[in-house]
């Protein structure tokens, strides 16, 4: 892949682009690559104290599609978590020159998860639901390493990320329940990867979300659903690069084509 082509760093619920500009924006920097991070609407830098309720799916995607006409050529889209679902919905509306899934919401939506937060924690999740509120995952720093991190996390580092989470919105949680990606089947390259420490997704649902995406899978032992900020996050970066430059770097040009041509 060239180099020069960019990297859009898509975060998930409750964190901003900060997320990325700990290890993987410096990294990928290192390595020639022009990285943009972006705080999706009223989080990271511009996060609301107050709930986020009146945002829907919508809002986010339109705010990504505006974000990305701004660029000189189609970047690649690379997302994790609630940012991975992001990124199957807008690989529905073109080709890009390849897309990489971080410990993606899967593409059947979020009811295994919410069926194991019930199991694993009903009055929360009941609460959760009644209130619609989701801060509950990540309410406190020992909750959002229990749901988050498999490594053994530094209590500094756990508390200095803990301290820039915000709220997410409960209406885009319960969207992905009942809007489900469209495969793009093969359109643009794509890599999907998982963690098998992963307390929301597991890796059947991971390889699924892969299969049905004609996706290439990489699954990660001992690593929690917060991959770009685990303790092995160098070797996630890696595979990434290795990856774009093994499977990408004859798609770029035609994928340029197609992205200005819609």
């Amino acid at each position: 892949m060239q180099a020069k082509t960019p990297i859009l760093l898509i975060h998930g619920a409750w964190h901003g682009s900060w997320c990325w500009q700990e290890f993987f924006v410096p990294f990928l920097q290192n390595q020639g690559f022009d990285c943009r991070v972006v705080d999706l609407p009223e989080h990271g830098a511009q996060r609301s104290k107050a709930n986020l309720n009146h945002l829907w799916m919508d809002h986010y995607l339109q705010f990504l599609r505006q974000e990305i006409s701004h660029y000189p050529e189609a970047p690649v889209l690379v997302g994790h978590s609630l940012g991975g679902y992001l990124v199957q919905r807008l690989l529905e509306e073109r080709r890009y020159p390849a897309a990489v899934l971080m410990a993606p919401v899967p593409i059947h939506g979020l009811w295994l998860t919410l069926l194991r937060l019930f199991l694993r924690n009903p009055l929360q999740s009941l609460a959760m639901l009644i209130q619609e509120d989701v801060s509950g995952l990540v309410k406190t720093p020992k909750m959002y390493k229990q749901n988050f991190f498999h490594s053994a996390l530094k209590e500094e580092d756990l508390n200095r990320f803990f301290n820039r989470l915000g709220p997410e919105s409960f209406w885009v949680f319960m969207e992905t329940l009942f809007r489900w990606p469209v495969p793009s089947k093969g359109r643009t390259p794509m890599l999907v990867l998982g963690a098998e420490k992963d307390r929301f997704f597991n890796k059947l649902e991971i390889l699924r979300t892969a299969k049905k995406q004609e996706a290439d899978a990489i699954l990660f032992a001992e690593t929690g659903h917060g991959m770009m900020l685990e303790e092995n996050w160098q070797e996630i970066a890696q595979s990434i690069v290795d990856w774009l430059h093994r499977k990408v770097s004859h798609d770029v040009r035609s994928a340029q084509s197609s992205f200005f041509a819609v």
